[in-house]
């Protein structure tokens, strides 16, 4: 699609290699959906553009590490999912409040963002008002993709697919059709062009940057050469992650993202699991739990809300 009348095909295709550029960068206030655009920043800023951040307080301190410059979403707030009861289970229903969510903060959104006059906007796939303000820029647009690639519709068309995603489906039908009535008013009143059913948590830019790599995709020979697989995006220098453990066993890394980790039975079962194991267990649950919830743990066993989970990753013999 194009964005002010101006084909993709006529625009440069890395407008930071050929002038110093000011960018906006929007996201949503979910962990990994900021870390793996950081290195994007902090490259960006090494080679002497400016990035400005749209996010909540608390990625605040991560945005500006990375050389940022920091931006409050109008709107938004860092405990948007939990106090709106959503998580990476129920993709529908999140969807349905990120639209909503755009429709609300766009125009307060839309005035800071004129006033930045920037020349390029990236925003995250799963971030409507990001798409819909870019867009309506005018101005080159790039998609960071923190989940895979969009899957053609004959990927989707296999048993294993369809028992995983049908219910999935079935469960939101309701929502799914207000998220796609407003994803379309809204588009239409901004003059940008709408998304798809599919598209509503994979917003397309010009070119899409995807965080792993070719090989870990089934059906990468179908994706569009505007999607980019870049790999594992890691920040260099960051502070070593010290272990909790008085020994050298090999360490097994648990954690179920900072999304979908309500479920303290999952965590329960790992510490049961490696109770008096050869190994040495770290968990991370996010911010729902913390060590105490769990009792007396083994000394092999160390719970955490947050780890810096590559530097834990290099280490580790395993992760659950």
């Amino acid at each position: 699609g194009s964005s002010g009348g101006v084909a993709p095909s006529s625009r440069p295709a890395c407008v930071w290699e050929m002038m110093v550029a000011k960018l906006l960068f929007f996201n949503i206030p979910g962990y990994g959906h900021v870390t793996p655009s950081l290195p994007v920043v902090e490259e960006l800023t090494r080679r002497g553009h400016t990035v400005v951040y749209f996010i909540t307080e608390t990625f605040r301190p991560l945005v500006e590490s990375a050389g940022a410059q920091y931006r409050a979403t109008p709107g938004l707030d860092d405990d948007y999912f939990d106090r709106r009861g959503l998580d990476g289970s129920t993709p529908v229903r999140v969807a349905a409040a990120l639209v909503a969510t755009a429709q609300e903060i766009l125009p307060a959104l839309l005035e800071q963002v004129r006033a930045e006059q920037a020349d390029l906007a990236l925003f995250d796939a799963t971030c409507p008002w990001g798409y819909v303000a870019a867009r309506s820029l005018g101005i080159p647009t790039v998609s960071s993709l923190a989940l895979l690639p969009p899957a053609p519709p004959a990927a989707m068309l296999n048993l294993q697919m369809l028992r995983f995603a049908l219910p999935v489906l079935l469960h939101g039908f309701r929502e799914g059709l207000e998220a796609n009535r407003r994803i379309k008013a809204l588009t239409q009143q901004y003059g940008v062009r709408p998304l798809g059913a599919t598209e509503l948590m994979l917003a397309p830019g010009d070119i899409s940057l995807c965080y792993t790599s070719r090989e870990f995709v089934a059906y990468a020979s179908k994706v569009p050469a505007s999607v980019r697989f870049v790999g594992w995006t890691i920040r260099d220098g960051q502070p070593a992650e010290p272990l909790p453990f008085s020994d050298a066993r090999p360490l097994i890394y648990a954690s179920l993202g900072t999304l979908n980790n309500k479920d303290a039975a999952i965590f329960q079962s790992f510490i049961e699991a490696f109770t008096g194991s050869d190994a040495n267990v770290l968990i991370s649950t996010g911010k729902r739990f913390n060590a105490e919830s769990f009792g007396a743990l083994p000394s092999n066993i160390a719970v955490r809300p947050w780890v810096n989970q590559p530097d834990v990753l290099r280490q580790a013999a395993l992760f659950i």
